[in-house]
């Protein structure tokens, strides 16, 4: 039986990535943390080549390892300016940062809301347990200083830091954190988002002061992922939650590096300095430095555009059109990142003709030309995919792109031919008699993205009707199974969107391409299982190749986004994996 649960987050999920397709202009991910986002590049020079590198390094944390495999793949489209290094002293506490948001939050309860926007404002009043380090994406201590996970991977101890205080002055306990951890998993609160990010958790409880004991339900390796998510998985005071009641959300208490000031109703959020900090993840060196950091509700894009050239703003996400425009200023650096999941992508039923049929699956795979769909959807601002999640997924695995299906448009009509098709009078396929006429179903966000592969269709033969409907309409179809063939997408941060995805219903998953895979749900199973880092990359390697091999799904490209930082802030750390920016150690001149 499916999770009734998870299922509802997931179709929110991708009924997010749908709307998120079209060109509405995103607030600017500047968060404490490795989530979502991942970057193809940000460096100060131009290099005309790919190349690719695994590099994998093992982090002994009290008796567990973690694996680090990073990916080196760099694809440069522009010269990005990063920030001079500046000489130590020049840093100083003082100064604002302007943050433009294109959204206002319903509330900055982390356990009430799912919006982006409040989500990248509670990462600067929030911290994690753990961090995930921005240069080599390992985890490492923060809130915790260590932490030891038993054999069978049920019970999680981590020892958390002395001194830590939350913004009332009250101190962090262990307490606190079992709190606010079986606060989120109560079904009574009806968290959106951090219920499902501790889904495996069975219970939290303070062994003392300063010992945190998480109980699983079952082993469950990306648990670690979510307990780096710094804005959801922040610890609560316990007392201030409870006098505030509803009021908490509106003047928000934890143990970040900036605290809540102010909330001006359809005008702005503003943060100050927490003087406190000093309980930083080990990659970061001294700060916070500046003073303010003030979120303005800017909801047009145009307003936001106006404000990067009038230097009234110092953040601002921007579309891919305006990219050229923003750096003829001279007084921005544009961070490139790309989606982490998949899309947009193109769904096939594997259990409805032709779709049951390998050859046919292979074959609508080699017959998309996605450079042609990235030049002229995304005017050249987007990454070819090849494999069922991006670089900005952790635990992606770059050895898919070599794996998956190129534009091979001869192979393509081959396979189609050994099933058994052949070309009528008017080109189209035809097998016993029915010619090969399909309905591909799509939101409108998608509608361009499907005209021009309904050409690339029918150049292989196939007759493609686009058949555009609502977002939630289509999500319904496809969830049920009720489609052939349809434009899709999901976002996730980690690997175990696959489960979700591509799973049958015993595992908890979906499986939105009817495959009953018993083999692709023994691999799916096991990567939640797997606690051992390194054996885990292996099964979640396997997964994600038998996806492939078996041609479940037909990605297209990851589309770039893009923010525009203002040269006046410095020392702001940009990961190289994901262009995440971290803002502890920045100040603004």
């Amino acid at each position: 039986m499916v999770n009734k649960k998870r299922s509802k987050l997931l179709a929110l999920l991708i009924a997010g990535a749908l709307l998120l397709s079209a060109c509405a202009t995103p607030t600017p991910e500047v968060i404490e943390k490795v989530v979502t986002q991942n970057v193809e590049k940000v460096i100060t020079t131009v290099v005309e080549k790919v190349v690719t590198q695994i590099v994998k390094e093992t982090v002994i944390v009290k008796g567990t390892p973690q694996v680090v495999e990073k990916k080196v793949t760099e694809i440069v489209e522009k010269v990005v300016t990063a920030t001079p290094e500046p000489a130590a002293e020049e840093a100083a506490v003082g100064g604002t940062l302007i943050i433009a948001a294109s959204t206002e939050p319903d509330t900055l309860d982390v356990h009430k809301s799912g919006m982006g926007i409040m989500s990248t404002i509670m990462s600067k009043i929030g911290a994690s347990l753990v961090a995930q380090d921005p240069f080599t994406g390992e985890y490492v201590p923060y809130l915790a200083e260590s932490w030891d996970i038993s054999e069978d991977g049920l019970t999680w101890d981590f020892t958390l830091k002395k001194g830590v205080k939350f913004h009332d002055g009250t101190p962090l306990t262990a307490q606190d954190y079992a709190w606010s951890f079986n606060r989120a998993t109560d079904p009574a609160t009806q968290s959106p988002v951090t219920a499902f990010m501790l889904s495996y958790l069975a219970s939290a409880e303070a062994l003392d002061d300063y010992t945190l004991r998480l109980n699983l339900k079952s082993p469950s390796f990306p648990l670690m992922s979510s307990l780096s998510e710094i804005a959801y998985c922040s610890p609560l005071p316990q007392a201030a939650v409870e006098e505030l009641g509803d009021q908490f959300g509106r003047q928000p208490i934890s143990v970040g590096p900036w605290k809540f000031k102010e909330w001006k109703t359809g005008e702005k959020i503003v943060l100050e300095r927490n003087p406190d900090y000093n309980w930083r993840p080990p990659f970061m060196k001294g700060g916070p430095y500046i003073q303010t950091i003030e979120y303005r509700f800017l909801p047009e894009y145009a307003t936001i555009v106006a404000g990067l050239e009038a230097g009234e703003l110092d953040l601002g996400g921007i579309e891919s059109k305006d990219v050229q425009r923003i750096q003829d200023i001279n007084k921005f650096q544009i961070i490139e990142s790309v989606r982490a999941g998949m899309n947009p992508y193109i769904q096939i039923n594997a259990s409805k003709p032709p779709f049951d049929d390998l050859r046919v699956r292979k074959a609508f795979n080699l017959a998309v030309d996605r450079q042609t769909l990235i030049k002229v959807v995304t005017l050249g601002r987007a990454v070819e995919q090849r494999g069922p999640v991006t670089p900005a997924t952790s635990g992606y695995w770059p050895g898919i792109e070599e794996i998956g299906y190129g534009y091979d448009l001869a192979q393509a009509q081959a396979l189609m031919a050994e099933a058994g098709y052949v070309a009528g009078s008017d080109g189209i396929l035809e097998k016993d008699g029915q010619p090969l006429e399909l309905a591909l179903q799509t939101s409108p966000t998608n509608v361009k993205v499907t005209e021009i592969l309904q050409q690339q269709y029918k150049a292989l033969g196939v007759d493609l009707e686009i058949e555009q409907l609502e977002s939630s309409t289509l999500v319904g179809n496809v969830l049920g199974g009720e489609y052939q063939i349809a434009a899709f997408g999901f976002n996730a941060g980690e690997v175990d969107i696959l489960v979700e995805v591509f799973g049958t219903a015993d595992i908890g998953g979906i499986d939105i391409p009817k495959s009953n895979d018993s083999k692709l749900a023994e691999l799916l199973a096991a990567t939640r299982t797997t606690m051992d880092p390194v054996k885990r990359q292996e099964v979640v390697n396997a997964a994600m190749t038998h996806i492939v091999e078996q041609a479940l799904a037909i990605p297209l490209y990851t589309p770039k986004s893009f923010s525009a930082l203002s040269t006046r802030v410095k020392e702001a750390v940009i990961s190289p994996i994901n262009a995440t920016v971290w803002l502890i150690d920045a100040y603004v001149k």
